[in-house]
């Protein structure tokens, strides 16, 4: 008998204005003890248009205000840091496409 259990999970919605994120909300988990909004990150993304670049300065500091521990029933806390860097950009690009259809 198993048990499905989350190793990580990711949330983004957008309001987008042309080519440029007019607003954005970014919530992790289960990164810590608590399901984190990641307000800092997306500061870091509010108003710019996505690049590679951009993304890779969101990952940086999602890495920095997230609290990832290791669990013996999910994944190890640096499982998890490189898991984040890559749902960061993955519904990153799947919420802007759905806001008019477009790929970055």
């Amino acid at each position: 008998q198993g048990v499905a259990i989350a190793i990580l999970n990711m949330a983004v919605w957008i309001s987008r204005r042309e080519q440029t994120i007019e607003d954005i909300r970014v919530a992790l988990g289960p990164a810590g003890p608590v399901p984190l909004r990641a307000s800092q990150t997306e500061t870091i993304l509010r108003g710019q248009t996505p690049s590679d670049e951009v993304l890779q300065r969101a990952i940086q500091v999602l890495l920095f205000e997230a609290s990832f521990r290791t669990s013996r029933h999910r994944a190890t806390a640096e499982y998890r840091r490189h898991l984040a860097g890559v749902l960061l950009k993955e519904t990153i690009t799947i919420a802007w496409r759905r806001t008019f259809g477009e790929d970055l």
